[in-house]
């Protein structure tokens, strides 16, 4: 097929599966498609449609769903993230901007998410951690930043599913280590110092005491000699 999607394939409302991948369709996604409200399978993949489906939040029993591989140039839509029943979400290599909407937590049935070689940019919502069951992620080369989300997914994922981003960071191989961690290795060394330092002083001072003592008798003992004890308690550790 060549050209624009028809739109009397809207008037299909019965249609349960709909594959046009492939093809060279292009221009809009006509908004009658949103009308096939009993899809449950739409592949639209491969094609050069420049916009998303007005009311894709309307086809409520989508379990899958691929738009990869065209020109789509928007926001994703946070009405997508209505698609409670949608399992595969595929949006990969096309030109998607904007951030990844905080609703996409409420695709509580989603297991595979890529969104790959897009312009997506921003902070990766924590909302994530609300699919359970989402068990395989890919969100390379994009522009996205700051820390992986507390979600298996992504905590299990390769470095070849979160690698050619702007800045991200977490428990992956391949990535900068979270803040967090930087934070206490960084504090773990300057703890170090102080007490490597505080024990130079410790023993300064009790060489001296000790000294004094000889000359002195034992005053040192009763107030010289407690200062040093007190220092061994100055590493505090910071609150987390």
């Amino acid at each position: 097929m060549v050209g624009e999607l028809p739109k009397k394939f809207g008037k299909l409302t019965s249609l349960l599966k709909l594959m046009l991948n492939r093809n060279q369709l292009s221009s809009d996604i006509p908004p009658e498609l949103g009308s096939l409200t009993n899809l449950e399978y739409l592949d639209l993949s491969t094609n050069r449609f420049n916009k998303l489906i007005p009311n894709i939040g309307g086809l409520l029993k989508l379990i899958y769903l691929n738009l990869s591989n065209n020109n789509f140039s928007q926001d994703i839509p946070f009405q997508m993230c209505n698609l409670h029943h949608l399992s595969q979400l595929d949006l990969s290599y096309n030109l998607l901007e904007g951030e990844i909407p905080s609703q996409i937590g409420n695709l509580q049935s989603l297991e595979l998410l890529k969104i790959s070689h897009n312009n997506l940019s921003g902070l990766i919502p924590t909302t994530f951690k609300e699919i359970h069951g989402l068990s395989n992620v890919n969100i390379s080369y994009n522009q996205l930043e700051g820390p992986l989300p507390n979600s298996n997914a992504f905590q299990d994922a390769r470095i070849e599913a979160l690698k050619g981003n702007k800045g991200l960071y977490g428990n992956v191989t391949g990535l900068q280590p979270c803040a967090e961690e930087k934070h206490i290795l960084k504090k773990g060394h300057k703890e170090k110092g102080m007490v490597h330092i505080q024990t130079k002083q410790m023993l300064w001072t009790l060489k001296k005491c000790f000294q004094y003592q000889l000359s002195m008798g034992e005053q040192c003992t009763k107030k010289s000699l407690r200062q040093p004890r007190i220092l061994m308690l100055s590493v505090e550790r910071e609150n987390s």
